[in-house]
């Protein structure tokens, strides 16, 4: 393992070029020391960073830090951007882990957006001195946006809510047109390439249907906090200790990064069997099931997306993972837990439940701790994707040889509803070792 904090010497060699010769600010990589052997440590490896998080974080294990670094690493790499969300209760370390990553010469840093920020209208004569005209004109060609709070965007309004994740769709896609009335109507225009890495607690799944039905471009890893001994950790770096932690993780992140990521090989016939696996599982338990406003009905079901732009953000995270330094069963097992982490929690969870023998509401509900009425609602989205099966049981037959409940006649249901694993996913939780 490496010391638990860098030299002013590996700070100093592991910080990327921020000039450009044509004047514009920018960066570039450093080129590779002409003895990497020898000088490799020097710029920085990923158990140096390992050790700086450990010596200031209370983790419950490191697969975070490898998810947030392993999606820096794939947006360097040619291919489609990567959009990563960290999502954690409150004071869980996810906001360390991005402040880590946000002094990166390519990262640009936000505490939220609206449409205006991204493409500003502003005319020209009313523009601030050394104003960049949003924060995509700021980004550039390439970039990554760090977003600390992404659950200010999701508590808009609807139409604003509606019209900010719209633009984010456009944006995935390389390219978006604003266009506004001011000086008698104008188009403001960005293409390129911008990866985005964002924090949100679990209230990001009561947004689920609104960002399932606009089609979902994010990819999601769920932090299993851990608070053992986290206060007395919290306070050994209390007052300037913050700055000096701060200071030491970015500049460990820093070396990591100061040599461009190298493209590893293409995944093996295994490992795409693998990944189209979790896809296939991960695309049927996120699509959107639309339900009455009050009356909670199903009214809608919408067919599962292609599993090609899931898949191929994995795939993109994958080969981070690997450049990044993680061997690659590891990186794929923390891919495939990604896939599945993109998923509405409770729906996994109840999946997860369920097997070929049909089993009652109220006892899925007990194991999920919820009511029962909130169960049903659960069961009956992944049942409208197919991936379970209902079945009534008449109230005056045994079920599975039981007993029936002693309850008054009165409040007796004719039926029960009984659910189990459709057939066809049936092998899907051994293969991926579905867990809730």
């Amino acid at each position: 393992m490496a010391n638990d904090h860098l030299t002013e010497e590996q700070i100093a060699r592991g910080r990327c070029d921020t000039t450009r010769t044509d004047g514009i600010d920018g960066w570039s990589f450093n080129r590779e020391p002409e003895d990497p052997a020898s000088d490799r440590s020097i710029l920085g490896t990923l158990e140096a960073v390992v050790a700086c998080y450990e010596k200031w974080l209370t983790l419950k294990d490191l697969t975070p830090v490898y998810v947030a670094l392993g999606a820096v690493a794939a947006n360097l790499l040619p291919g489609d951007p990567v959009w990563l969300g960290l999502i954690a209760p409150p004071s869980s370390a996810k906001t360390e882990i991005l402040n880590s990553v946000s002094r990166l010469p390519f990262v640009t840093q936000a505490a939220t957006f609206t449409v205006p920020s991204l493409l500003s209208g502003t005319p020209k004569k009313d523009t601030a001195a050394g104003a960049k005209g949003g924060l995509l004109r700021k980004i550039g060609e390439f970039g990554i946006m760090v977003l600390k709070d992404f659950g200010s965007i999701l508590s808009m309004r609807p139409d604003a809510k509606a019209e900010s994740l719209g633009a984010l769709r456009e944006i995935f896609d390389g390219a978006w047109t604003r266009h506004v009335g001011g000086e008698g109507g104008r188009e403001l225009h960005w293409s390129g390439k911008m990866g985005l890495i964002f924090g949100c607690t679990e209230a990001y799944d009561e947004h689920h249907g609104i960002i399932g039905s606009l089609g979902d471009r994010f990819i999601l890893y769920r932090l299993r906090p851990d608070y053992a001994g986290q206060l007395k950790k919290a306070l050994a770096h209390r007052g300037d200790g913050t700055k000096q932690m701060r200071d030491e993780l970015a500049a460990a992140v820093g070396a990591l990064f100061a040599v461009e990521p190298i493209e590893p090989p293409a995944m093996n016939e295994n490992e795409v069997g693998r990944l189209e696996d979790a896809c296939a599982l991960a695309i049927h338990l996120r699509a959107h099931v639309g339900r009455h406003r009050h009356y909670r009905d199903i009214e809608t079901v919408h067919d599962a997306e292609g599993p090609a732009r899931l898949g191929l953000c994995l795939e993109r995270l994958f080969c981070g993972l690997i450049a990044i330094g993680l061997e690659r069963e590891k990186a794929l097992q923390i891919v495939i837990d990604v896939a599945l982490d993109s998923c509405p929690q409770d729906r996994r969870r109840a999946f997860s439940l369920l097997d070929e023998i049909p089993k009652p509401t109220r006892e899925i509900a007990e194991a999920l701790n919820l009511p029962t009425n909130t169960t049903r609602r659960i069961l009956e989205d992944i049942t409208a994707q197919k991936l379970a099966v209902r079945t009534q049981v008449k109230k005056d037959q045994p079920i599975d040889g039981g007993q029936l409940s002693d309850v008054p006649e009165k409040r007796k249901r004719t039926t029960t509803d009984m659910w189990a694993v459709n057939a066809d996913w049936a092998g899907a939780m051994a293969a991926l070792k579905l867990t809730g």
